[in-house]
């Protein structure tokens, strides 16, 4: 996953900007988005498994960019939903400009005890389940995050970023962690930024198989009590 940067000029209204969770209308211009931009192929499947899990579709959002906002209509936020403010608009308004796909990886399971010759059931190993049907601890991985050239610098990046910081305390997740471009310094600075550390270790090796030099760096934000309060 690689943050691209810009130093375009634009500035629209941060009230043009929402954030919205992934649908079966709108996972399409995610596809678009991420395949203009990033320097990754990823498979159909990939759209397919966010909106099969009930997981990945809470570690997904897209940053959409509403042509009209008149003063009637709330203000933005980045909540996600179900009574935590988040702004709500038929899904043909606006147009998509950004967007966060993540995966929670849980920690392996523990050795299956074998008692009297039976193994056991393995309950609990893999993590826990809330309702609804998503599961909760380990750690989330940033895959792709983006936005359009003429949209950055508007805070898009960091609302999505905020948004998967939020999902990472409410699933009592230990950390946040992505891949950056080694050449992308701008981007590891951005990550930094927004208290990321960025691992000054041997880069990840042929990670952009597409890019020269194809190797990455590992940003990681552990999360705290600071996360729980904000």
């Amino acid at each position: 996953m690689a943050q691209q940067a810009s130093t375009s000029s634009h500035h629209l209204p941060n009230e043009h900007i929402v954030l919205r969770p992934p649908t079966a209308q709108n996972i399409a211009s995610l596809r678009r988005l991420n395949s203009l931009l990033l320097p990754i192929n990823y498979p159909k499947s990939f759209y397919n498994d966010i909106l099969a899990s009930p997981t990945t579709t809470r570690l997904t959002r897209l940053a959409v960019w509403l042509h009209n906002v008149t003063p009637a209509d709330p203000p933005p936020t980045d909540g996600d939903g179900d009574g935590d403010g988040e702004l709500q608009q038929q899904e043909d308004l606006g147009v998509t400009v950004g967007g966060v796909r993540c995966r929670l990886e849980l920690p392996a399971p523990p050795p299956q005890e074998v008692v009297e010759g039976v193994e056991g059931d393995g309950e609990g190993a893999g993590g826990e389940e809330e309702e609804g049907g998503i599961q909760t601890g380990g750690a989330i991985y940033i895959m792709t995050l983006c936005t359009l050239s003429p949209y950055r610098h508007l805070g898009v990046g960091t609302r999505l970023v905020a948004s998967v910081l939020r999902a990472a305390v409410e699933m009592g997740c230990k950390e946040v962690y992505a891949h950056v471009w080694e050449a992308n310094t701008e981007a590891l600075e951005w990550y930094r930024r927004r208290g990321f550390d960025v691992d000054t270790g041997e880069v990840v090796k042929g990670y952009y198989s597409k890019l020269r030099p194809a190797g990455a760096r590992v940003v990681r934000r552990r999360i705290g009590v600071g996360d729980a309060i904000a």
